[in-house]
């Protein structure tokens, strides 16, 4: 699909600045539900696992560039690599059946193709932080309230509105036409208000000298149902990827990370580094292959994880050319 994505945009792109691409997923259970991680851990797969994250690195990248605007229709499951297709668009509708997360952290891996810069800014305090270190999931209109969508618009309405986007002279009256659609529309209270407090005094201040220890000892120390429960989530997951999503989400505030393409090539050498292969294949082992509840991580705790090094995870090494 990478490759079609590929030879769409860049390879074969339309030849007017002003066409508008439309995005949507192949039916209504998911949008895109990610990369077959199955095959990208598989031994015999690993020089097509570098290929993979090229080409969908430099889709991405484009993405986010191109002189055309695009319009992304979120229904069902948005996830990982379906994410990074999608966000950096121009105009993302989300519906009452869009389910959006970065789960990464739950199969060893972390947040990549650029979340780290857009969840920076989400505007619910913290809440950038809980999804990619949690893996959390935005339903529905709470992916509007948190600003990753900037239209919401009922799924009965999507065939509707690619029609009317079909029959558009150009991009620039996307927005008005989008507009339309979504007037009057009643959008759904965020589900996440009441926990808004939780999430921001937990997760809100990642400053350079947090650890995500101290983060857990917050939720502890809350003892809300949940802050419990999501301390009980953090407890099962990769000590591994929830210490580095969490260095991700400072490194934004850094001099390293100055735009959505510094965020995009450090994310590109940490998802191809051999630490966070070895730690996806545990995990994509263990709960998707073996069916087991909890996998064998390689530490036992956040407290075992190395934090200087995972921060050296987002540089390339000498020699390896990026996307």
């Amino acid at each position: 699909m990478v490759k079609d994505l590929h030879r769409l945009y860049i390879t074969e792109p339309h030849p007017h600045k002003d066409a508008l691409y439309v995005l949507r997923g192949d039916g209504r259970r998911s949008f895109c539900a990610g990369g077959d991680v199955k095959a990208l851990v598989a031994a015999h797969q690993a020089q097509d696992n570098h290929t993979f994250y090229t080409t969908e690195y430099r889709v991405d990248a484009y993405i986010a560039t191109m002189p055309q605007a695009q319009v992304v229709m979120w229904a069902g499951h948005v996830l990982g690599s379906g994410v990074g297709v999608s966000l950096h668009g121009r105009h993302r509708v989300a519906c009452e059946t869009t389910r959006f997360a970065m789960p990464e952290t739950h199969i060893g891996a972390v947040n990549d193709v650029g979340t780290g810069w857009v969840f920076s800014s989400i505007p619910v305090k913290g809440l950038g932080a809980y999804m990619v270190i949690t893996g959390g999931a935005l339903k529905g209109a709470d992916v509007y309230h948190a600003g990753l969508a900037n239209h919401y618009i009922p799924l009965e309405k999507y065939d509707a509105v690619e029609a009317a986007l079909a029959t558009l002279p150009g991009e620039a009256a996307a927005a008005s036409c989008l507009d339309a659609f979504a007037a009057n529309v009643a959008v759904p209270p965020f589900t996440l208000a009441g926990q808004e407090a939780v999430i921001a005094k937990a997760f809100g201040d990642a400053e350079e000298s947090t650890r995500l220890q101290d983060i857990m000892e917050k939720l502890r120390a809350d003892d809300s149902a949940f802050a419990l429960d999501t301390l009980k989530l953090m407890e099962r997951i990769s000590p591994f990827g929830m210490v580095l999503a969490l260095e991700n989400m400072k490194r934004q505030h850094t001099p390293a990370c100055n735009s959505l393409l510094d965020c995009l090539r450090g994310d590109f050498a940490e998802v191809t580094s051999a630490d966070v292969k070895r730690e996806l294949a545990i995990g994509v082992k263990a709960l998707l292959v073996a069916k087991e509840k909890y996998p064998k991580w390689t530490h036992k705790s956040v407290q075992d994880v190395d934090v200087a090094a995972t921060r050296n995870l987002f540089t390339l090494p000498p020699g390896m050319a990026s996307f």
